[in-house]
């Protein structure tokens, strides 16, 4: 005899950002700056400032960014001597297209990465990246036989991300 006592019942997904649904496969639209509006702060691009000159040398960095769900998505490792490609490519690396463009240069004398969402997708003001947060700390371990597990990547000091040359920064240079 079969029980009904599950009848009722539905099991779901724990969806990853951006999708919904009992099983995942339905896509929120895409949500961002209207570019019809003529307000700077929702369409101009966004600019970070990265400053890794408190890392040591040696150290590694890690970003993470959190989506207009507030979702957050954290970037491979990188090292403080890292070019701006090396910075651009691990977060155009997220998953999910959840950063569709993004340019990245490097003020090698200020050891400061400039980071700009150009996307219409992620337009107008980020929320701002947070650079080594304690929830981003080195899940990549080598393991030895005397020893023990060893990160292969660590950092030592402090990086900082503030508002660079944006239109959140200066909303009168944008007409």
């Amino acid at each position: 005899m079969t029980s009904s006592w599950a009848s009722p019942k539905s099991l779901q997904c724990n969806c990853d950002s951006g999708y919904f649904g009992p099983d995942c496969s339905k896509r929120y639209c895409a949500r961002g700056a209207d570019p019809h509006k003529s307000c700077p702060l929702e369409v101009a691009p966004d600019v970070h400032d990265v400053d890794v000159s408190a890392l040591d040398p040696t150290s590694w960095f890690t970003l993470v960014f959190t989506d207009i769900q507030g979702s957050q998505w954290r970037a491979s490792p990188v090292p403080q001597t890292a070019a701006a490609r090396q910075v651009q490519e691990a977060l155009l690396s997220l998953p999910n297209d959840v950063i569709p463009s993004v340019d990245v240069t490097k003020d090698e004398a200020l050891e400061v990465f400039h980071v700009t969402f150009s996307d219409s997708h992620n337009a107008g003001m980020q929320s701002l990246l947070q650079c080594n947060p304690p929830s981003a700390q080195p899940t990549c371990w080598q393991t030895y036989e005397i020893g023990g597990n060893v990160p292969l990547f660590s950092w030592s000091g402090n990086c900082t991300v503030v508002r660079g040359g944006s239109v959140a920064s200066d909303p009168d240079s944008y007409v």
